[in-house]
């Protein structure tokens, strides 16, 4: 599987070295990492935080390697309903689902069949930082 992450350039070699940390960042389904599987949407998201410092990780992520994490993949019903009980509870940079990754659509943009990553646990970061997915940036 193929994943993207926005960023700038010097957040792009640190995560290509294997720092990728999950309890820095957040979002939509709460504290984590996050990945998408669209990278213009990735390229996008980088533009406007970063201007011309922007960059695109692309995480290359063996299928068996991912479901080993047992990823929990709620619905679009389901994923609207954690994103606006995360929002109420001002929980964005915060929640966790006490798991190793949620694999879920996005929501808070227009495109249909636009999912994320979300990885949260140590395990889920080793995965990632590890040796075996090939981290690409462009």
């Amino acid at each position: 599987m193929e994943q993207y992450h926005g960023t700038n350039s010097q957040n792009a070699i640190n995560i290509s070295n294997g720092q990728v940390n999950v309890n820095l960042g957040g979002g939509e389904l709460g504290k984590g990492f996050y990945t998408g599987d669209l990278s213009f949407e990735a390229f996008n998201w980088a533009w406007h935080q970063y201007g011309q410092d922007k960059a695109v990780v692309k995480f290359t992520i063996d299928d068996n390697d991912f479901l080993n994490l047992n990823p929990i993949c709620p619905d679009i019903r389901e994923t609207h309903w954690y994103r606006r009980m995360i929002r109420n509870k001002g929980e964005t940079r915060t929640f966790l689902f006490n798991v190793n990754a949620i694999w879920a659509p996005v929501v808070g943009k227009q495109f249909y069949n636009f999912n994320q990553i979300k990885f949260e646990s140590n395990n889920a970061e080793n995965l990632i930082n590890g040796t075996a997915v090939i981290k690409t940036i462009f």
